[in-house]
């Protein structure tokens, strides 16, 4: 497994994430909740180049190795890149902080590196900073408003075919101030493929309208939250009587079959959704597939010219490469044999098909645009606390 940059990914990176990063108090003031065991931080051991172990001292941590599997707090820092702007590993941070017009050497290792392994602003500007995601920025956010990221030729991910991953070669991210000025560009056809930001009951009936001349289309997505909307109370209430009533298990069961959850979809949800219940233990994920879901993606796209050669994927993959795609990958230990070489391998790039899920490959460059929002979107969630499910969305 290696960073985009061609150099290994070891163990010596997940030390010195958390060793270097997480623990070190100016940095990280506070270390997250993922690595402690009550209030005591786990210990880290280096094992052998490719194996490290946490001891959790104080309290164990059961949700560890959940949270580590999704949160890729440990996994943001290339050790053999960020060294050269940490006072441990360079006697001359310092002055190398003055060159780059950093107050301190915190200031230039937070420019370069970004905060707590989380997306923020620094995976967008600095494109000097190797990464295991699916694509790598070539073109920094900027006063340019556009970022434009291309393949990550040492991805680790491989189809079930043993095709490398991703199947696209390049995307291009407009930045718009506006969700107004984005439903122009998605109504005129400029945009490739968008998930975000438009995906609202009002735009619906423009969007489809508007299908055959703008060229696109919609596609199907699966929402990966089990409801669309939860209504909770407040179970430590100010209000001693309000306090007692909340804690009363029976109080919240006869209020569950009160709540009549498919005039809220009638009324609400424009009569799009299925009524259902709080999961009990492991519940099974919604395979919801409408318009809308219960994050603000738009479930559009471009419709393209097919070509002659086509080969349908059953997937719809993401553009922005740094959430999951939908094809299971193989862990490193059996993934499918390949007849490629070791090192950067080339892919066939992907046009977006019509109304149908899939992705269309041919063997010459495509580039994909997408935009986002200048503003942080708000979810369409309706939250009143955790507990009672009042409903999701379907198809």
């Amino acid at each position: 497994m290696r960073w985009s940059d061609g150099k290994p990914f070891t163990a010596d990176d997940i030390v010195f994430a958390y060793e270097d990063v997480l623990l070190n108090e100016d940095l990280t003031p506070d270390v997250p909740t993922t690595f402690l065991g009550g209030d005591t931080p786990a210990k880290i051991e280096k094992l052998d180049d490719y194996t490290v172990k946490f001891t959790f001292p104080g309290e164990p941590n059961g949700l560890f190795l959940e949270q580590l599997a999704y949160n890729g707090q440990i996994t943001a820092w290339p050790r053999h890149y960020l060294k050269q702007f940490h006072e441990k590993y360079n006697p001359d941070v310092e002055q190398l902080a003055e060159e780059e017009g950093a107050a301190d050497w915190i200031e230039l290792f937070t420019a370069k590196a970004g905060l707590a392994g989380y997306v923020d602003p620094v995976h967008y500007q600095n494109e000097e900073l190797p990464t295991l995601a699916a694509w790598e920025i070539t073109q920094p956010l900027g006063e340019r408003g556009r970022v434009v990221v291309e393949r990550n030729p040492y991805y680790w991910k491989v189809d079930p075919d043993g095709s490398q991953l991703p199947y696209i070669d390049r995307a291009v991210f407009d930045v718009i101030p506006e969700n107004e000025a984005i439903l122009q560009r998605a109504l005129e056809g400029s945009i490739d493929m968008h998930i975000r930001h438009i995906n609202t009951f009002i735009n619906k009936p423009v969007l489809a309208q508007n299908r055959d001349s703008g060229g696109y289309g919609f596609f199907d997505a699966q929402a990966a939250n089990m409801n669309t909307m939860v209504i909770a109370l407040n179970l430590t209430h100010e209000d001693p009587v309000k306090r007692e009533i909340f804690n009363n298990k029976d109080f919240r069961i006869g209020l569950s079959h009160a709540l009549d959850r498919q005039e809220m979809i009638d009324v609400v949800f424009q009569e799009q959704g299925e009524p259902y219940q709080a999961p009990r233990g492991l519940a099974r994920l919604s395979t919801t597939k409408s318009w809308p879901s219960s994050t603000p993606s738009t479930r559009w796209r471009k419709r393209m010219r097919p070509s002659t050669a086509q080969a349908t994927r059953s997937a719809t993959q993401t553009v922005s490469g740094w959430g999951p795609t939908e094809n299971p990958s193989p862990s490193p230990s059996s993934s499918p044999p390949s007849s490629s070489p070791p090192g950067p391998t080339p892919s066939s790039s992907c046009r977006i098909t019509g109304r149908r899920s899939g992705l269309t490959c041919r063997s010459s460059r495509k580039t994909v645009r997408s935009s986002t929002s200048a503003r942080r979107p708000t979810s369409p969630t309706r939250r009143c606390g955790a507990g009672t499910a009042a409903g999701r969305t379907s198809p």
